[in-house]
């Protein structure tokens, strides 16, 4: 048997070890054993004992591996080659023993293990995945770097972070361990998981002989990753040498890192002042932005570095620079607190009152972050205490909301304003309260803040305090006897705030101090119905718990709290609310129970509960609406079938006879559509319309739902009452695809509906091209006429805005001329009985007429240029003989808005309009003057329109503009050569006319310009006559007498104006004349005077007045 090896002291090296192992353990009364006393010699028999026994006894043999390996010795772990499995295992940090000796340094146990293979140099890796190199390199041994590379170790492997094993070494600034691995290969551009090659790491710590090295060995200098390049590391880290090598060997300055910062913005970040004085000397850009537009100078106040700010300001950055958000420097370094930082910047003369994007002055975030001392600093230089941002915060608003208590206190000795409101009135206090910081409302109560102050809500502090559920700023304010019933705009009271976001505590603190639990909001919500409607189990709890109503409904809908708790789909609400008594068929304002909500909302799981304690699966709404009918209204498939399954009636139907197939597919529910259609929904039951299913999904264009429909045998030629089939809807309502459908399926594309309109009409009617097209296409009749002989085209340009429409199908060749069938009888007035009717529109709109003339009537400019463009008649006539130019002249109240806000004369007259067409009434000219249109008038004129032509009665335009008394218009005639003394039919001038409608502005007007009040007509009555024999107006017949009328002068019998108007009755003109010198004894041929009319026609006060008085 070989002998073991003795060391000096007579023990083995076993033995050594093996007492080392058993010391670190409490089984040491082993060592009072016999086979290990010191005068024996441990052989190999005898570790097999000790061996034997440690297994026996159960002793951790990894942790005495572990021991042995700890040792660094070589025979001890040798002796154990008995435990060679533990050569794989892991210590806490995931080393193996390889790992372990590296990352200790002990090269010769690590070598021995590698030389016998026990071992896998380039697999094992810890937990940070750093393999046997990694932990090498990191310890700074050359010889076992070089040992374990030689031996198979991964010169380029990555840990967890990405670092290899030069990454490591730069780090750790070992230079012999970097030559070595750059000798065997390693890669000097290797970048780590934050894309860090070497050259960054070397550049992080200065290192200028690494650098150096690499940049010999054809590192990239401009490499970098999202933090920058390697003078991007070297500036933040403040290492002035490094920059400047890095500078001389060709670094840009101005590089940019991902957030846009150069290395001068990293430097001043940090503060490195050589560093920045050295890129200032280099010509770095002191005004340079990153992509937050942070100069330099942001950066240095930010992280309060005054040298760094002093120096940059020295030379000459701005000190007034804004961010994107519109900070200064001063804003930064207020933000936060450095004092030191802001006195510089205010002894440089930053501006104390500059305000950022949503307004705030440097105040504002040094009290919004509490800094007591930068608050006491910018106020002794003068800051504005009351400044207001956007929101209308003010300093104590910003102090208040974070809560802030010595910042408030500070703010109020400077006398801030207490009662200071926001933009919705929010008040410190409500701020405090909002956030419920205790600290901040004492002091603010203290201070005299007003504890019912309210905001534009309506809220006061105890709202948001309850709102938010802060229990101690509750209880805070109710012990300074904050108003517990007090309710916001919308009267929800603190209660109603905490229940409905369901803080407990809140809850019953409020109802300790004797909230109103039955309290109502503007909705007629109680505290209960808020906390059902957003599920708050708990809070329902504690309410019912107080005895809250469950049975109260809300004024609006009359919804109890069950309803709500369905309606949101919380089932916990509900089971307990049921629990408790809840009344599972109350119905609200529309009749829906909790049953039809949740239906409605598909909350099949609520849905289950509400069956489960018995709902009535057939109650109906007010409009007849089943559960399943709301939710076959909404799509809910899992809802439908629970309903289903439960024995709701798939043909059910509502007040409107819509099954629930139809309410599924009239909002194209495909899923929903299947599932009905998989339990035998009737797919012919047509509702109170006669709509059927696919008449609905027509109507609403949903494709899918068609062709779903067609599959399962529905009629497409099916009619509803108004004759419509499906194709008639999709083309009412421009749905191609379903149009494609339906014609793909042979749907007749001729058919037509009571009013005989075809697929076409009603495309056409609504506007909708792409149907238009799709119709013609597939061959429809583009001259189909309906029940008023209307066209296709008829129908387009009666629709709205369908311009498009319309020039779609005038590019298909569509008829302009075809006439539309009248549908009123037309007023049957004799043109001859002029003497009312002569001047005013004698036909009502009857028929519709040609293209253009509907156009006039119903659509735009747009519509009526574009008919133009396509060679309409310009000069067509309606059938009441009005042609568009005649129609362009009416008075505004019987035209349509096409002529508002453009010139439609112009237009028709541009277009070859003919001025000279007549009506009854006459010219276009004449309804011009007629209607006041002198701008028209000036326009017919200018395009050679006749002021002479005559009507069929032979009144020019002159005679109407007398009619109408529009003295603007004569004057306009007459400066265009009007013939002054034109006579009618009757032989009337224009005077004799306006003598006659008694116009005595025409009169004058006709007057000054040359026509004679001796003008007589055909029967010799001269003006005189015909304003005596018209009307009572003494005005007109003073205005004729004043202008030289000879008030005796008689007519072809020998009638004078007093005998016609003694005939007449007209008391005043009598009066007139007599007082005028009129002949009282004028005798007509058959020596008639004028009292002799009186008697006849017993005027009593004119008999009177004219006979002879008694002497």
């Amino acid at each position: 048997m070989e002998e073991p090896v003795v060391a000096m002291d007579g023990y083995t090296y076993e033995r050594l070890a093996i007492e080392e192992w058993l010391e670190k353990y409490e089984t040491s009364p082993l060592t009072k054993q016999p086979l290990i006393k010191k005068t024996i010699i441990i052989n190999r028999f005898a570790l097999a004992k000790i061996k034997s026994y440690i297994e026996e006894n159960n002793i951790c043999t990894k942790d005495t591996f572990w021991a042995a390996v700890r040792s660094g010795k070589v025979e001890v772990v040798e002796t154990l080659n008995y435990l060679h499995e533990y050569f794989s295992n892991q210590d806490e940090e995931g080393r193996t023993p390889l790992l372990w000796l590296c990352s200790q340094g002990m090269k010769t146990l690590m070598k021995q293990i590698v030389l016998k293979g026990q071992v896998d140099c380039k697999q094992e890796k810890d937990l940070e995945k750093n393999t046997a190199l990694h932990l090498a390199a990191m310890h700074a041994d050359e010889e076992m770097v070089e040992f374990l590379i030689l031996h198979g170790a991964e010169i380029d492997a990555q840990n967890a972070k990405g670092l290899t094993p030069l990454h490591c070494a730069v780090w750790k600034g070992t230079f012999p361990v970097i030559e070595i691995l750059l000798r065997h290969g390693a890669n000097i551009e290797a970048e780590t998981k934050l894309r860090s090659p070497p050259l960054l790491f070397a550049a992080e710590r200065g290192n200028n002989k690494i650098m150096t090295f690499f940049l010999q060995h054809g590192a990239n200098i401009r490499q970098k990753n999202d933090l920058g390049e390697a003078i991007h590391y070297a500036a933040s880290n403040g290492h002035v040498a490094a920059i400047e090598l890095l500078l001389e060997k060709g670094a840009d300055i101005e590089a940019r890192n991902k957030g846009g910062y150069t290395p001068l913005h990293w430097a001043s970040q940090n503060g490195h002042k050589d560093a920045i004085k050295t890129l200032l000397d280099h010509k770095a850009d002191i005004t340079s932005t990153a992509s937050n537009e942070n100069t330099p100078i942001h950066l240095a106040a930010y992280n309060g570095h005054v040298a760094a700010i002093e120096l940059l300001l020295e030379n000459g950055t701005d000190i007034e620079a804004r961010n994107k958000d519109g900070y200064t420097p001063l804003h930064w370094a207020s933000r936060n607190g450095h004092k030191d930082a802001i006195k510089t910047l205010l002894d440089y003369k930053a501006d104390i009152t500059s305000t950022t994007s949503n307004e705030n002055t440097p105040i504002h975030l040094a009290a919004y972050k509490g800094h007591v001392a930068a608050i006491e600093l910018l106020l002794e230089k003068g800051a504005d205490i009351e400044a207001r941002n956007k929101r209308g915060y003010t300093p104590l608003h910003r102090a208040s909301q974070n809560g802030h208590k010595d910042a408030i206190k500070t703010l109020l000795d400077h006398k801030a304003d207490i009662t200071s409101t926001t933009s919705i009135e929010n008040t410190p206090i409500h701020l405090a309260a909002y956030k419920g910081h205790v600290a901040a409302i004492e002091p603010l109560l203290e201070k005299g803040a007003d504890i019912e102050a309210r905001n534009k809500d309506g809220y006061t502090p105890l709202h948001w305090a309850s709102r938010n559920g802060h229990k101690d700023a509750i209880k805070t304010l109710l012990d300074h006897k904050a108003d517990i019933t007090s309710t916001a705009s919308n009267e929800n009271t603190p209660l109603h705030l905490a229940a409905y976001n369901g803080h407990v505590a809140a809850i019953e603190l409020l109802l300790e101090n004797g909230t109103d639990i039955e309290a109502r909001n503007k909705g007629g919500y109680t505290p209960l119905h808020r906390a059902s409607q957003n599920g708050h189990k708990d809070a329902i709890k504690t309410l019912l718990d107080h005895k809250a109503d469950i049975t109260s409904k809300d004024t609006l809908y009359e919804d109890t709290p069950l309803h709500l708790a369905a309606y949101n789909g919380h089932v916990a609400t509900i089971e307990l609310l049921l629990e408790k008594g809840a009344d599972i068929e109350a119905r609200n304002k529309c009749g829906y129970t909790p049953l039809h909500w949740a239906s409605e909302s598909g909350h099949k799981d609520v849905i289950k509960t509400l069956l489960d304690h018995k709902a009535d699966i057939t109650s109906t709404t007010s409009i007849e609406n089943t559960p399943i009918h709301l939710a076959a209204y909404k799509g809910h498939v899992a809802a439908i079938e629970l309903l289903l399954e439960k024995g709701a009636d798939i043909e059910a139907r509502n007040k409107c006879g819509y099954t629930p197939l139809h309410w599924a597919l009239e909002n194209g529910h495909k899923d929903a559509i299947q599932t009905l259609l998989d339990h035998k929904a009737d797919i012919t039951s047509k509702n109170t319309d006669e709509n059927t299913p696919l008449h609905l999904a027509a109507y609403s264009g949903h494709v899918a739902a068609i062709e779903l429909l067609l599959e399962k045998g529905a009629d497409i030629e099916a009619r509803n009452k108004g004759g419509y089939t499906p194709l008639h809807w999709a083309s009412e309502n421009g749905h191609k695809d379903a149009i494609k459908i339906l014609l793909d399926h042979k749907a007749d594309i001729t058919s037509k509906n009571t009013d005989e309109n075809t697929p076409l009409h009603l495309a056409a009617y609504s506007g909708h091209v792409a149907a238009i097209e799709l119709l013609l296409e597939n061959g429809t009749d583009i001259e189909a006429r309906n029940k008023d002989d209307e066209t296709p085209l008829c129908h387009a340009i009666q629709g709205y805005k369908n311009v498009a429409a319309a020039e779609c199908l005038l590019k298909h060749k569509a008829n302009t001329e075809v006439w539309a069938k009248k549908r009123e009888e037309r007023k049957q007035t004799d043109a001859r009985t002029w003497k009312r009717d002569l001047f005013s529109s004698i036909f009502r709109v009857a028929d519709l007429g040609t293209p253009l003339l509907l156009a006039s009537y119903h659509t735009s400019k747009d519509m009526f240029e574009m008919l133009l463009s396509y060679k309409a008649n310009v000069n067509a006539i309606h059938s009441d003989g009005k042609s568009l130019l005649i129609l362009a002249t009416e008075s505004a109240e019987t035209r349509s808005s096409f002529f508002s806000g453009t010139d439609p004369v112009s237009l028709l007259l541009e277009h070859g309009a003919d001025p000279h067409i007549q009506n009854a009434v006459g010219s276009a000219l004449h309804n011009a003057i007629l209607f006041h249109h002198n701008r028209h008038v000036t326009t017919l004129l200018k395009f050679k329109a006749d002021p002479n032509l005559p009507n069929s009665i032979g009144n020019t335009p002159l005679h109407a503009a007398a009619v109408a008394e529009n003295c603007d218009g004569i004057r306009i005639l007459l400066t265009s050569h009007a013939n002054i003394r034109a006579r009618n039919s009757n032989g009337c001038t224009p005077l004799l006319l306006a003598a006659s409608f008694q116009k005595k502005e025409a009169i004058k007007c006709l007057a000054e310009h040359g026509a004679s009040p001796k003008e007589r007509n055909d029967n010799e009555a001269t003006p005189l006559h015909l304003a005596a024999f018209a009307n009572d107006n003494k005005e007109v017949i003073e205005t004729l007498l004043s202008l030289g009328a000879s008030i005796d002068a008689r007519n072809n019998d020998d009638q004078t104006p007093l005998h016609l108007a003694a005939f007449q009755g007209h008391r005043q003109v009598v009066k007139t004349l007599v007082a005028h010198g009129a002949n009282l004894n004028a005798k007509e041929k058959n020596g008639t005077i004028p009292l002799h009319y009186a008697v006849v026609q017993k005027h009593r006060e004119i008999l009177d007045f004219l006979k002879p008085k008694s002497t």
